[in-house]
């Protein structure tokens, strides 16, 4: 019996096949999503992710291979089973080098079906996402959305470099989340994560948050000031909003950058700094630029 949590999406334009294989793959206890196009098909992965996509290669409109193609740019961890009853030698060893987990010519046993499907499932190479198997970092990151779980896939790569990421997206769509993410699956996770909005400070008063400033830089400054960018020393630093930063400040969080150091205000030294910088903004920024508001936009590299 398959696992409980494991789901197959079943596309073919013969609604006799199609109703076959619901009842078989649902009596070897599947769930089993099905699409009579490989249109539809697209369709329910653009909300719903399966564990296996097993497709029918000669449809009207979208074929087996096409759609494949399609799947593998969506989410390239998703095993693809292509069943045909026009199947040649040729289209099985270019589908196979494709990556196509599996070539099927019609009529085949129903047992072999299954084994192939347990054997994708197997071999994939992300295991499916159930409960128990969620990394730790991405706990707080419920979805099934397909583009959302590539995405995280590309978060657990770039998390294992030191690279500067900026994030864009509309407020509210979760980019502090993702930042959180990406620190938690980075050797960093152990440092401090520290977030600040860069729009809902003015600029002598960000710049200080910042950089910190040094005893008598300013009035009121009764003592040096350790900055942002010192207190999340060896973990994640995340500019929310950093299209809203003054162009003044830009300037000189991009030395930062390329330096790795910060000079605090009224310092005479600049001092080093071990900090990953995560950016980011619900403005268009590249945009914004072609229209000449450069003195509002950064972005990182």
């Amino acid at each position: 019996m398959a696992a409980p949590s494991h789901t197959v999406l079943a596309v073919d334009d013969d609604p006799e096949l199609l109703r076959q294989l619901e009842l078989r793959l649902r009596c070897e206890g599947f769930r089993v999503l099905t699409a009579a196009s490989g249109e539809q098909a697209l369709a329910i992965l653009a909300s719903v992710q399966p564990h296996l996509v097993l497709t029918d290669l000669r449809m009207g409109g979208m074929d087996g291979l096409a759609l494949f193609a399609a799947v593998r740019k969506l989410h390239p961890h998703l095993p693809v089973i292509i069943l045909t009853a026009h199947g040649t030698i040729p289209e099985a060893v270019a589908s196979t080098r494709q990556g196509v987990s599996g070539f099927l010519t019609k009529p085949f046993e129903a047992h072999v079906l299954l084994e192939e499907i347990r054997r994708a499932l197997a071999q994939a190479a992300v295991p499916a996402h159930d409960g128990a198997e969620t990394p730790a970092w991405r706990a707080q990151v419920i979805t099934r959305n397909v583009g959302m779980q590539s995405i995280l896939d590309e978060v657990a790569v770039v998390a294992e470099t030191d690279a500067s990421v900026l994030l864009t997206g509309d407020t509210g769509s979760g980019k502090e989340l993702l930042a959180q993410a990406i620190h938690d699956a980075s050797p960093r996770r152990d440092g401090p994560f520290v977030a600040i909005n860069c729009g809902a400070l003015p600029e002598p008063l960000l710049e200080s948050e910042l950089f910190g400033h040094v005893k008598g830089a300013f009035t009121g400054a009764v003592r040096d000031h350790k900055g942002l960018f010192q207190s999340a020393g060896s973990g994640t630093l995340l500019l929310d909003e950093i299209g809203d930063m003054p162009h003044a400040l830009q300037v000189k969080l991009l030395r930062v950058l390329q330096e790795r150091e910060v000079r605090p205000v009224g310092g005479l030294r600049p001092l080093p700094v071990d900090v990953r910088v995560i950016s980011a903004t619900h403005r268009d920024l590249e945009q914004a630029s072609r229209e000449g508001a450069s003195a509002r936009t950064f972005t990182t590299g």
